[in-house]
């Protein structure tokens, strides 16, 4: 299939390391959705996979001219590496999206129509990919937004830029080490554009895959990394101190319960580091006066919700 594709309006921007099984999966959602076309590009930024991703990518781009592969001569690592698929892509729109996110069915569909109504404007658009958890809204207040969203802010297929806005940034890599610089793009967006359109469609699906090693730590990044910029954006007033604290409440039970699981139930399965990661909740929530309480509802609800062979299989581990 031969798809001539000069100026596209989309550029799916996929950032791949080592999991070449769930990026096949990824890849065939796209090409077998009713929107692929001269509309689409997709964009892959190989992070020097030592598994088959590179097979797979050859697979696909071999078959469609709008495929466009590319492959780092080094790890560049994985937030560079986000940085440099967008910079890569050649769309109008450019949109992030994981490597083991498939496209539903006229999902691809929606969001090229989502991108067509709002061309002309070019607002910011935030995807939250949900259904259940808040409507289809458009703000002008980032701290309503901020409330909303909470810890989704951190996931990147939730993102996606205007070219014309994204090649402006100056110092794109500036939160690079924080693991959040997808957030800090939304941010500046916001701040020239003062409207944000977040579309809570699930128009994908996350695929299960298996973990990497050498993962990085998951409770550090949630509960320190996350924080670095909404504190800074408290200070200037975008949100409140009573809303970043909510959020602080919220995201602390969401790494306490992350914190355990990854620890005691499917430390055998992910690889993400968890070491001191109940130090570092304390430090972090210990002063506020939910946390004792919090902790405690945490634990019993996450041993409530263990599965009885797995709960098993964790009391036997801490027997003699």
């Amino acid at each position: 299939m031969n798809l001539e594709n000069k100026e596209p309006l989309l550029s799916i921007c996929i950032p791949t390391y080592n999991r070449a099984d769930v990026l096949a999966q990824c890849l065939e959602s796209i090409v077998t959705s009713e929107g692929f076309g001269n509309d689409v590009e997709v964009i892959i930024s190989n992070n020097c996979s030592t598994d088959e991703t590179e097979e797979v990518c050859l697979k696909y781009a071999s078959k469609f001219s709008n495929i466009k592969y590319f492959k780092n001569e080094t790890n560049i690592g994985g937030d560079r590496n986000i940085l440099h698929v967008l910079e890569l892509g050649s769309g109008s729109f450019l949109k992030l999206n994981n490597d083991y996110c498939s496209f539903k069915e006229r999902g691809l569909t929606f969001l090229l129509d989502t991108i067509r109504k709002h061309s002309k404007e070019k607002p910011v658009l935030y995807f939250h990919n949900e259904i259940g958890k808040g409507e289809t809204y458009e703000t002008s207040d980032f701290n309503d937004f901020f409330l909303r969203e909470k810890i989704g802010l951190g996931w990147i297929s939730n993102y996606g830029y205007w070219k014309s806005d994204f090649e402006k940034f100056e110092e794109k890599d500036r939160f690079i080490e924080t693991m959040f610089q997808q957030f800090d793009w939304l941010v500046r967006s916001y701040k020239r554009k003062k409207r944000i359109y977040c579309y809570n469609t699930k128009f994908y699906n996350r695929n299960k895959f298996k973990a990497k090693a050498g993962g990085y730590h998951y409770t550090k990044v949630h509960s320190i990394n996350f924080f670095v910029q909404p504190e800074i954006l408290e200070k200037e007033h975008l949100i409140t101190q009573g809303t970043l604290e909510t959020v602080k409440k919220y995201v602390a039970y969401f790494v306490m319960w992350h914190q355990f699981r990854f620890s005691y139930i499917d430390h055998k399965h992910y690889s993400f580091d968890t070491k001191d990661g109940w130090k570092i909740i304390r430090q972090q929530f210990g002063h506020f006066k939910w946390y004792k309480k919090m902790l405690v509802k945490t634990i019993v609800l996450a041993t409530i919700k263990t599965p009885y062979e797995k709960l098993v299989s964790l009391i036997r581990d801490f027997l003699p």
